[in-house]
């Protein structure tokens, strides 16, 4: 997408033109740059200042603006952006090796707290595993080994190079000299039973050769919380998971004072868990009438106020939401009425007079998505598309009949769908859902957790069950399947969306075009425009599926989708193994249909089939 107005103002340090524009908080552009990345690139202090809400949002390569700080070297946007550390990119670089890189020695001590932390693939001409000292060193820069030389000194990366050998290999001769006169290298002192692979770890930690039944996160053993309240006060993933996969239900286990799971969560500031409560638990009120929004905004959780804005129109002690958090002093004051005055709500067509649309949550060129609520009150969310053109338009409204028919426990729900002329645009009610695909690799990701192989297994289940649904309705193909086009649901299952783009399959049509950017998710015969069917679904999934397992892509590159086969999974259980090898079977024809994906499990005795 282009630029809004905050993204041009936050990059040439308007500071009275972010705070008009407040309102486009939390939006992208094609590189995924939000406003804050480009305060921290541009070195705007004030502005960034504004922008605290987008910490911790990421590009297209999963850097953090603190990474864009760090490697420009602007110090007081480093230190400003402190809740950043530990974080790491797609490349597992983080913000003090490129620091390390461009010799911004002022920012190093700064973003100390992340040495020794290890790159886990080829980066700007340094290897896999490698420090912020090996950087230094192939890049020259000797200052860094006065701060860095301690604790990294030792470390080589996967192939077994030290700083000495980078340090050589680009004719550093002032950093070789400092390290001779100054520091002793013990290459061979790494720490005892650290190997290729661990020294290169995956976006997702490795799995164990016992894969437990939750977390792989080594820990001490511990008692786990007895109910959902527990598991949220103690932030306890695992028991919270297994509560919500019981289906028990979450807002009615209210405490003395009338206060739910989620404002529970909202009040402690812990993001992954109000989102995976919203569907249920947005609109309700403690005995205070208090909503969790209001909660959030009285403990000044920056981050949850943005999950919860679902809750914006209802008034707290008789005033709007934004004069409460003004009254309070609440950092995001300014932010809530910036965004809070652009969203005058979205007017419906007359088929969806039923809901009320309070928020707008994103929105491109085409496409607006806007949490709402209907009269009973239940949650959803309602996708406005636009259309340039009349054809375009009538193409879409064409399909509002077949779009209904999908009614499965395992596709994101269309609850309604409704056009209007007046506008050229088409408007779709969806169950409000918890997260996607993608939001539980980011949060393991960060937690430093693996999945489980049950975890595999029900995930493989549900979509194949998905599919299999599909594909009795009359041949349907989805063709863009992601992390992204994958949503949870309240009681943690998952369920296929972004329906509007799937083909109906009439005996051999050429599914030619292909949908999204994604291409590290399509199957060979798709990227080569040959003819296809759902096949092509089943090949998604099982790329899916091994990065769930390994922790990263089976491919590369798209040369390596057309050319290669994946390397072979390890340390999951057989079975799972040689079923997601299936789904990668190069010939659609080996692949399996989803049917027997179904049966397979279901027959394994891995899953019971009334989940």
């Amino acid at each position: 997408m282009v630029w809004t107005p905050l993204m041009t103002a936050a990059s040439i340090g308007d500071l009275d033109g972010v705070r008009t524009y407040i309102g486009f908080l939390g939006e992208q552009e094609s590189h995924g740059w939000t406003a804050l990345i480009l305060a921290a690139r541009g070195n705007h202090l004030e502005c960034l200042r504004e922008l605290f809400a987008e910490r911790k949002l990421v590009d297209n390569e999963k850097k953090t603006a603190l990474m864009h700080a760090a490697s420009a070297g602007h110090v007081e946007i480093v230190e400003a952006l402190s809740d950043e550390q530990g974080l790491e990119d797609m490349y597992g670089w983080t913000a003090l090796m490129y620091a390390t890189r461009k010799g911004n020695i002022s920012c190093l001590n700064l973003l100390r707290d992340e040495a020794t932390k290890r790159s886990r693939l080829p980066h700007l001409g340094v290897g896999a595993g490698a420090t912020a000292l090996i950087i230094a060193a192939s890049y020259g820069h000797t200052a860094a080994l006065d701060i860095l030389g301690a604790a990294e000194t030792s470390i080589c990366d996967v192939d077994g190079h030290d700083i000495e050998w980078y340090a050589v290999s680009q004719d550093a001769q002032e950093f070789l000299e400092k390290v001779d006169a100054g520091l002793t290298l013990r290459p061979e002192s790494n720490v005892e039973g650290i190997s290729r692979d661990t020294l290169l770890p995956p976006p997702l930690p490795p799995p164990s050769k016992e894969p437990s039944q939750g977390s792989s996160k080594a820990s001490a053993p511990k008692k786990h919380a007895t109910t959902l309240l527990e598991a949220i006060k103690e932030d306890d993933r695992l028991a919270f998971r297994e509560f919500v996969r019981q289906r028990q239900p979450a807002q009615d286990e209210c405490d003395e004072n009338g206060m739910t799971p989620l404002m529970h969560a909202a009040r402690l500031g812990r993001d992954f868990y109000v989102q995976y409560l919203r569907p249920d638990g947005l609109r309700k009120r403690d005995k205070e009438g208090w909503t969790a929004l209001m909660h959030a905004v009285d403990a000044n959780q920056q981050s949850t106020m943005m999950l919860l804005l679902g809750e914006c129109d209802i008034p707290i002690n008789g005033e709007p939401i934004q004069s409460y958090a003004t009254s309070r002093n609440c950092a995001l004051a300014s932010t809530l009425s910036g965004l809070l005055s652009r969203n005058k709500g979205l007017t419906l067509p007359d088929k969806l007079s039923g809901y009320t649309a309070t928020y707008r949550m994103s929105s491109d060129q085409h496409e607006e998505k806007w949490y709402a609520y209907d009269r009973y009150p239940h949650n959803h969310l309602i996708q406005k598309f636009t259309f340039n053109d009349l054809d375009a338009y009538t193409r879409a409204a064409e399909r509002i009949p077949r779009l209904e028919r999908f009614r499965h426990e395992n596709i994101l729900g269309y609850s309604e769908v409704a056009f209007s002329e007046s506008d050229s645009a088409v408007y779709y009610v969806l169950d409000f859902y918890a997260g996607t695909l993608k939001d539980q690799i980011d949060d393991r990701f960060k937690a430093k957790e693996t999945f489980s192989d049950d975890e595999i297994w029900r995930f493989i289940y549900y979509i194949a069950k998905g599919l299999d649904f599909l594909e009795e309705k009359g041949r349907i193909v989805h063709r863009n399947l992601t992390p992204s086009s994958i949503y949870v649901d309240k009681f943690w299952r998952f369920c296929i969306g972004e329906m509007t783009i799937a083909r109906h399959l009439d005996g051999g049509q050429n599914l030619m075009s292909r949908c999204g950017n994604d291409e590290l998710y399509h199957a060979p015969e798709l990227l080569n425009k040959e003819s296809c069917d759902n096949k092509i679904d089943v090949w998604s999934l099982g790329v899916m599926a091994y990065y769930m397992c390994a922790g990263d892509l089976p491919f590369k590159n798209v040369v390596e989708v057309l050319n290669s086969n994946p390397p072979m999974l390890v340390n999951r259980n057989e079975g799972l193994i040689r079923l997601i090898m299936r789904m990668l079977a190069r010939d659609p024809e080996e692949r399996p249909k989803p049917f027997d994906i179904v049966d397979e499990i279901e027959d394994s005795g891995n899953i019971s089939p009334d989940m």
